[in-house]
């Protein structure tokens, strides 16, 4: 066995390793394996998360509850101001049961090839129309059109749509950005995030509340001090973009 010490010498040694009260030891007790404690742990003020590096939110909530739409309840229990942000060693307070409203049952093939509302014929001047003209949205609705989304947003509707900036886009990994142009589901499965079902007013948000996505997802939205809000944390820049079938609000990261 190779063992490299702390001043970064190899050192050959012949060690028999056994495990021993869960812990792997050499026979002449000279060396132990680290063991990594549980991100879960429960303490006295409930139970609690410690963040690991690769952690986000939803893959939290996946993991203590089963389904990762609770993510905006972890993310409201620990006041974040935007739930896309994480730092490893972070404690995040884990809500209890009682705490957790119920959820309509999601399907497995939701989060990856989600289907959305039923489409009609196209209205003039649709959301997808409509976005087609903003010259910040051009990736945005590149992508709408090559998935089943482009004929929902074109028809009678309404539907609220929160569209990423290019700029937005382009601060993805590459790899991100290639699959998303590449497979129409994986750009589905995004997209319906963006998306929900009826005209959402800002005046409407007075406080947080939670609205579903088209993708099954759960949206937080919270009144802006500048007057306008935020989902999940990110800020909605500008004023409404209005189209005959509902209202466009440009974000400028992609919501996840």
């Amino acid at each position: 066995m190779l063992v490299v010490n702390q001043h970064q010498h190899a050192l050959s040694v012949g060690y028999r390793l056994r495990v021993q009260n869960g812990v792997l030891v050499d026979e002449g007790q000279q060396a132990q394996a680290v063991v990594t404690p549980p991100a879960a742990q429960t303490g006295e003020d409930g139970a609690t998360w410690t963040v690991r590096t690769g952690d986000t939110l939803g893959r939290i909530a996946q993991a203590v509850y089963g389904d990762q739409r609770y993510y905006t309840l972890i993310c409201a229990a620990n006041h974040l101001s935007n739930c896309n942000v994480l730092a490893p060693g972070q404690r995040l307070i884990l809500p209890t049961a009682s705490q957790r409203p119920r959820l309509a049952p999601s399907s497995p093939t939701l989060a990856i090839s989600p289907r959305p509302a039923a489409g009609g014929p196209p209205v003039a001047d649709n959301l997808l129309a409509v976005a087609a003209g903003e010259s910040d949205l051009q990736t945005f609705r590149d992508l709408l059109g090559q998935t089943s989304l482009a004929q929902t947003l074109a028809a009678a509707g309404p539907y609220t749509l929160f569209a990423f900036t290019n700029a937005a886009f382009n601060a993805l990994p590459l790899e991100t950005q290639d699959e998303l142009l590449a497979d129409p589901h994986v750009a589905l499965a995004l997209l319906s995030g963006h998306v929900v079902n009826g005209r959402l007013d800002p005046a409407w948000i007075t406080r947080t509340k939670q609205v579903a996505s088209l993708g099954g997802r759960l949206l937080r939205l919270a009144p802006d001090p500048a007057g306008s809000f935020t989902v999940n944390g990110i800020p909605v820049a500008g004023a409404p973009i209005e189209a005959a079938n509902g209202v466009i609000y440009v974000v400028e990261q992609v919501v996840e």
